[in-house]
């Protein structure tokens, strides 16, 4: 899977090209993560996301909270070539097994 062209891949060359790597690219509170930190972290995830056998263009939901996590399990996804179904962790069971269901998930 190509990691070039993606909005993940965009996000972390931008920042390379103009210095930032080492700007804080997400906060939430007290807590930041830097735009090296991130792509590091949302590498890892993409890789362990291949090994686990995600082909290009699969979907994988992400059943998080609005967090720093949750926008590197995005990134993640994106990043090996995956497509992130975001689904809200406030969703009753009945619904996330609909929702899953019918975005037709190859993992969660």
């Amino acid at each position: 899977m190509s990691d070039h062209g993606n909005l993940s891949a965009w996000i972390f060359e931008s920042a390379r090209r103009h210095g930032d790597a080492q700007r804080p690219a997400l906060t939430q509170g007290e807590r930041s993560v830097s735009y090296a930190s991130l792509e590091d972290t949302v590498a890892k995830l993409a890789g362990a996301l291949r090994e686990l056998g995600l082909v290009e263009g699969e979907r994988v939901a992400i059943v998080m909270r609005d967090t720093i996590e949750a926008v590197t399990s995005i990134l993640g996804v994106i990043h090996c070539g995956g497509v992130a179904v975001p689904l809200s962790e406030l969703a009753t069971a009945d619904d996330l097994v609909e929702h899953l269901v019918q975005c037709e998930a190859a993992m969660v």
